[in-house]
């Protein structure tokens, strides 16, 4: 096996060591390198040529070149490691290792152990010497998210390292189960939701002298229709609001709970006994209507429920367009990592929807995110029960709107999508010399049962096919790993791509797209679910896409990512299929819909759901906003005021290599529209690119 071809070396012993890839540390590389020489008994004299024999083309010709006058083979062991520490080695300094290990605090996705390997591996070049487990330490307690474990461990005496690791994973773990306990609770029996306990009926006592029993007793109990006057079952002849003057507008003939001059009219409330209320039954102006119920066996729809991030948690939320408030139960908001968790005061009253009466323990706001949104909320705290976000919360958030949507169009987001209509093809230059592949590239062992059931898994949606004919090309495939522990199947198509006929349909541009958007009041956003694997490829074009792996060779079905010519394929079928609506922008797999009025977008919405559902197009239910103020498209925020840069490009990091500094420079570019001078602005910084200035350490 050549040296040109980066084989790994490997032994009939133990283990096996690939080329050095120039991207992981050379330290961790040649204590690699050692363990190797160790498990295999590889003498010292030997060793020399091991590391040359493996490191790959590229890191020998550095080393050679590196070791001149001197041959490379006449170099030590330990002067090869000393040349490639010395050259492949980063140049860190103490200081701004430090800082980087003192700002490290726990993320809100990152367990206790994760974030202590994360310390442990910034640790490494601080050089703390004997100071290394006190800074360890001291960082955990400073950095870990949890309030309540923070507190725990600062009440610990002689705490080291390692305890407080163990400690914080066990507070950890018991609050996860306290949570899956309490979430667990008895609902049995029939509840108000939003009160999730319905108390004994209190007489609401007005300063008028309490009504004789025998003015009580004279109500009817009658079935039927509430009476309109009292808010009984009565009728006008009965009536008890009869001559009675109204506490809200002084008019005679009702009582002021059913008032329909009220601001507040409380309205849907079941008969209640005339004996359990005053003659006037009113509501208080502090008291809420709450209408969410639930019964034994009968569960609410997951369609209603939302889950929202508040405060770094995850809160499934049901969704009440009953309710005027928004309600959160005390164990979940004891578990919030909230910095203050005193509650203000509240004078509010709920009333289910079966008349049950509760008062919350306090009020607080707090900072609720969903699809992109953020908002300041008010929670009312009670006892126990489901956590609710009420109408206006639901308004805020575009979630009615999102949840109606989707009811009246489910097909479009169920299934595996599939264009109907005409195959596309992938048009080859027949004077371009085939490239086949014919072994596979060697995957990570680790990796081979996630790569087999990815492969069944795109077979099984009739994305991929085995194949078992001789075809002219074949590809390699490229496995990325995903941070959720899942992997992508990537084909190489760049062999393939550089005899592709592209058909050059024109992609719009970023100022063609927005200009269409201008007095635009409402945004919904739809996403195609994979878009380019909803378009199907004719047989011939099929084997072009051949590519080989370690359990055989298959070919895609539809049309893949990575071929050159797809993006105006795609683009064209999507101009194709919406064509001549107003207000419409296709880029890709993105639709953008708007609409100057409520009506007019809503009229397009449905008309394009039609169409992709007609079509066979699926859509992605969890990327797709509907009926929104303001949407991100394309990298800008756009709202009724129009075209925004996206605040979170401050968030960008500063660059600190060329490569970076070139990231900047196509930002900077990207936003040129937003920034006044941008040339003179953006001058000192296209200067670092230049390759005879000198730059600061």
């Amino acid at each position: 096996m050549s040296q040109s071809q980066g084989a790994p070396y490997s032994s009939a012993l133990i283990g096996r060591l690939d080329p050095y890839d120039q991207v992981e540390e050379i330290t961790n590389y040649l204590e690699r390198l050692d363990l190797y020489f160790k498990a295999n008994d590889i003498s010292p004299a030997k060793q020399s040529a091991v590391l040359l024999s493996c490191i790959g083309a590229n890191v020998y010709k550095t080393v050679k070149s590196l070791s001149e006058p001197v041959a490379v083979t006449e170099k030590t062991y330990a002067e090869l490691c000393t040349l490639l520490k010395s050259h492949y080695g980063p140049k860190r300094l103490v200081i701004a290792e430090r800082f980087r290990f003192y700002q490290r605090n726990q993320n809100a996705s990152e367990t206790v152990a994760q974030y202590s390997v994360e310390l442990q591996t910034l640790a490494g070049p601080c050089k703390f010497g004997s100071f290394l487990d006190d800074a360890l330490r001291d960082r955990l307690v400073c950095g870990i998210r949890s309030l309540f474990i923070q507190k725990h461990l600062l009440t610990k005496d002689g705490l080291t390292f390692s305890k407080a690791i163990e400690l914080a994973k066990t507070l950890e773990t018991a609050t996860k189960d306290q949570q899956d306990i309490k979430a667990r609770g008895d609902s049995n029996t029939t509840t108000v939701q939003a009160v999730h306990q319905v108390q004994q009926r209190q007489k609401q006592r007005s300063n008028k002298p309490p009504m004789r029993r025998d003015q009580r007793s004279s109500y009817p109990r009658l079935s039927g229709p509430l009476c309109q006057n009292c808010g009984y079952a009565s009728t006008h002849r009965t009536c008890p609001a009869k001559g009675q003057h109204c506490k809200s507008c002084n008019k005679i003939g009702h009582f002021s709970k059913v008032c329909r001059s009220r601001p507040k009219q409380m309205r849907a409330v079941l008969q209640t006994d005339p004996e359990q209320e005053d003659e006037t039954c009113t509501f208080a102006e502090n008291e809420f209507f709450v209408g969410a119920i639930r019964r034994q066996q009968l569960p609410i729809d997951d369609v209603w429920r939302q889950d929202l991030h508040v405060h770094g948690q995850t809160v499934s939320f049901l969704l009440d367009t009953g309710s005027e408030v928004n309600i959160l139960p005390l164990d979940i908001f004891n578990a919030l990592n909230v910095p203050d968790k005193t509650l203000q005061p509240s004078s509010t009253r709920l009333t289910g929807f079966f008349g049950g009466k509760a008062t919350p323990i306090g009020q607080t706001r707090l900072i609720c995110q969903v699809k992109g949104k953020t908002q300041s909320l008010l929670f009312l705290i009670l006892p126990q029960g489901e956590p609710v976000i009420g109408k206006h919360a639901c308004d805020s958030l575009g979630l009615v709107h999102r949840v109606y949507t989707l009811l009246s169009h489910e097909s479009v987001f169920e299934g595996g999508g599939c264009l109907h209509g005409q195959a596309v093809s992938i048009k080859v230059d027949e004077a371009t010399t085939p490239y086949c592949v014919m072994t596979p590239r060697r995957i990570p062992i680790p990796l081979m049962p996630k790569l087999k059931e990815e492969l069944e898994r795109m077979e099984q949606q009739n994305i991929i096919q085995r194949i078992t004919d001789p075809t002219d090309w074949c590809s390699p495939i490229v496995i990325a790993p995903k941070k959720n522990g899942d992997i992508r199947l990537c084909v190489d198509l760049r062999r393939l791509n550089k005899a592709v006929v592209r058909e050059r349909f024109t992609i719009p541009t970023v100022e063609e797209v927005l200009g269409k958007v201008a007095g635009a009041q409402i945004f919904s956003l739809l996403d195609a679910k994979h878009g380019f694997w909803q378009v199907p490829l004719t047989e011939e074009s099929q084997k072009f896409t051949t590519f080989i792996t370690p359990f055989g060779r298959y070919c895609f079905k539809r049309l893949p990512f990575g071929i050159t010519s797809a993006p105006e394929i795609y683009q064209r079928i999507m101009c194709d299929l919406l064509t001549d609506i107003p207000g419409l922008v296709v880029y890709m797999d993105d639709v953008l819909i708007t609409g100057r009025t409520k009506e007019e977008h809503d009229e397009r919405l449905q008309r394009i759901l039609e169409i992709v559902q007609n079509a066979g197009l699926q859509l992605n239910k969890d990327k797709c906003k509907i009926a929104q103020t303001k949407v991100d498209f394309l990298g800008m925020k756009l709202d009724k005021d129009g075209i925004h840069a996206d605040p979170a490009i401050i968030q960008m990091p500063p660059p600190t290599t060329k490569t970076e500094v070139k990231r900047l420079m196509g930002m900077i570019n990207w936003l040129a529209r937003f920034i006044p001078h941008v040339s003179s602005v953006a001058a000192p910084i296209n200067d670092l690119l230049k390759s005879d200035v000198l730059h600061a350490c």
